[in-house]
C-alpha cells in the first residue's frame, strides 16, 4: 500500500511538472506570434470589398494589424482611421488617398510605399521608416514623428502643421512646397533637402545654446536646421 501511494504521488508530481513545462513552452513560443487580428488581416490583404463590408458591420472595432506583413499590398482608398500598424512591414504598400487619421505606425516599415494624398493627421509615426516613400501632398497634421526616417522621400506639398519632428531624418528628401506651421523641428536632419517654396510659421527649434527659439521665416528655418543638423553630425 505504501509503495502504491508513493508511486501515485510520484506520478502526479511528474504530471504537474510536465504540464507546467508545456504551458511555459507555449507562452515562450507565443512571444513571437503576430499580434494582429488574423481575420482582418486575411480580409484586408486578399479581399478589399469584403473588408469594407466587415467594417460596416463592425464600425467600432479597431483594425489591429500590429506586426503584420502587408508588404506590396494595395490599401488605397480605405478608411483606416485609428488602425494599428505598429511594427508592421508595409514596404512598397499603396495607401493612395487612404484615411489614416490617428493611426499607429510606430516602428513600422513604410519604405518605398505610396502614401500620396493620404491623411496621417493625429497619427503616431515615431521611429517609422518612410525612406524613398512617396507621400506627396500627404497631411501630417499634429503627428508624433519623433525619430521617423524620411530619407530620399518624395514629400512635395506635404503639410506638417503642429507636427513633432524631433530627431526626424529628412536627408535628401524633396520637401518643396511643404508647410511647416507651429511644427517642432528640434534636432531634425535636413541635409541635402529640397526646400523650394516652403511655408514656415511659428516653428519650434533650438538655438546654438540649446535654448528654445521660434522660427518664422524660411531663412531662419533653413539656417537653424542646417546648423543643428551639422552639430548632430559632428557628435556622431
Amino acid at each position: 500500500m505504501y509503495n502504491l501511494t508513493q508511486w501515485l504521488r510520484s506520478g502526479l508530481l511528474l504530471w504537474i511538472a510536465a504540464t507546467i513545462s508545456t504551458i511555459s513552452l507555449a507562452q515562450e513560443g507565443g512571444e513571437d506570434e503576430p499580434e494582429y487580428d488574423k481575420k482582418v488581416y486575411n480580409l484586408i490583404s486578399k479581399n478589399k470589398p469584403a473588408f469594407e463590408a466587415w467594417q460596416k458591420q463592425n464600425p467600432t472595432t479597431v483594425v489591429n494589424l500590429k506586426g503584420a506583413n502587408l508588404a506590396g499590398k494595395d490599401l488605397s482608398g480605405l478608411n483606416l482611421a485609428g488602425a494599428i500598424f505598429e511594427e508592421a512591414d508595409l514596404r512598397g504598400a499603396k495607401f493612395l488617398k487612404t484615411n489614416l487619421n490617428k493611426a499607429n505606425f510606430k516602428n513600422a516599415d513604410m519604405g518605398e510605399s505610396d502614401a500620396s494624398l493620404t491623411d496621417f493627421s493625429g497619427s503616431n509615426i515615431e521611429y517609422a521608416n518612410f525612406s524613398e516613400a512617396d507621400v506627396t501632398t500627404a497631411r501630417f497634421h499634429n503627428v508624433k514623428a519623433k525619430g521617423a526616417i524620411f530619407r530620399e522621400s518624395e514629400m512635395a506639398g506635404a503639410n506638417f502643421r503642429e507636427a513633432d519632428l524631433t530627431d526626424a531624418d529628412f536627408t535628401s528628401a524633396d520637401l518643396s512646397g511643404a508647410v511647416f506651421s507651429e511644427t517642432t523641428v528640434i534636432r531634425t536632419k535636413m541635409q541635402g533637402v529640397e526646400l523650394e517654396e516652403i511655408t514656415v510659421n511659428k516653428c519650434k527649434g533650438l538655438d546654438k545654446a540649446g535654448k528654445p527659439v521660434e522660427l518664422n521665416t524660411v531663412a531662419q528655418f533653413v539656417t537653424n536646421l542646417l546648423a543643428g543638423s551639422q552639430k548632430v553630425d559632428d557628435e556622431d
